[in-house]
């Protein structure tokens, strides 16, 4: 077996936007499905603020939170990352989006949205911004098990998220997925398959993170969870698969395992997760990232796989 390469997402940016840029996160616009009458409570992993990292500040207008990340001299695609920016009423983000294109820092967008968040008006929206600048459209996919996606209330099946990454794809689009390794039930197999599955699918990138346990979620009072996780913990609950809270070292082959399998046109957007609210509850080790990611890419060199 030969050395597999994959390129990161800081090289592919050096290699098409002329030079270094850095994401810069964004929030308070957008809504979810989830959090909707029909499907109240949201996805079971969900926090209260939507999945978004802990440095945003989401009730300052966009100008501000781009003037407080901004260094200067430095260059940033936009990441409006929490909830679903085309759900509902986007005009809102529609108007951040343009507002934020406006910066002269900024060098392109990324839009965070569902499979089932995509009507023909977000189609169209999504094809003009394609047209003005570099786009990025991260869509969350988590497991290619319809049977983990019922369970944790995503709300759309594998298929619905293959027919959005096409249509993306015949528009031109970069589709970015988002998987999530060590749900409950789920181990190596699913993550081969889940790989399997976005090989079949014109996908650009991924991002890839370890569960974890947030305080605020269904999935923490579902499980009972109510104090820090270190890892190795098993969780049970009436009708659910057992939860087994990672360890790093079990997330580690967990990955390895995944990236053996994903197609190495598929640039990598993220290997692992860090998480430094107050709401965290586990792995305890997800606050280590350097270390992580020092310890992952010495596991993936071990077995011919280059970053």
């Amino acid at each position: 077996m030969g050395v597999k390469r994959f390129v990161t997402v800081a090289d592919y940016y050096i290699r098409t936007l002329g030079g270094r840029a850095l994401r810069l996160p964004v929030g308070g616009w957008g809504s979810c499905p989830n959090r909707g009458p029909s499907r109240e409570g949201g996805c079971l992993y969900c926090d209260a603020r939507g999945s978004g990292t802990d440095i945003l500040q989401m009730d300052l207008p966009i100008e501000a939170q781009i003037a407080g990340y901004v260094r200067t001299g430095k260059r940033y695609v936009l990441y409006f990352q929490p909830y679903t920016a085309t759900h509902g009423d986007w005009a809102p983000v529609a108007g951040a989006v343009e507002a934020g294109l406006g910066h002269p820092q900024i060098v392109g967008l990324a839009i965070g949205t569902r499979p089932d968040c995509l009507d023909p008006r977000a189609w169209d929206w999504l094809e003009g911004l394609h047209r003005r600048t570099h786009l990025e459209l991260e869509m969350g996919l988590q497991t290619a098990s319809d049977a983990t996606l019922a369970f944790l209330n995503r709300g759309h099946t594998a298929a619905d998220f293959a027919a959005a990454a096409r249509r993306a794809g015949a528009l031109g689009l970069r589709v970015v997925a988002h998987v999530i390794l060590g749900l409950p039930g789920e181990g190596e197999a699913e993550g081969r398959a889940t790989a399997a599955f976005l090989n079949g699918l014109p996908i650009h990138g991924v991002k890839v993170h370890p569960l974890h346990i947030m305080k605020s979620s269904p999935m923490a009072a579902l499980y009972g969870i109510g104090r820090m996780a270190e890892g190795g913990e098993r969780f049970s609950a009436p009708g659910a698969p057992d939860l087994a809270v990672l360890t790093r070292e079990r997330y580690i082959s967990l990955l390895s395992a995944f990236l053996e399998d994903l197609r190495e046109d598929i640039v990598l957007y993220r290997l692992t997760g860090s998480r430094r609210s107050t709401d965290f509850l586990g792995p305890r080790w997800l606050r280590e990232k350097t270390k992580n990611l020092n310890r992952i890419r010495a596991a993936l060199k071990e077995k011919g796989i280059e970053l």
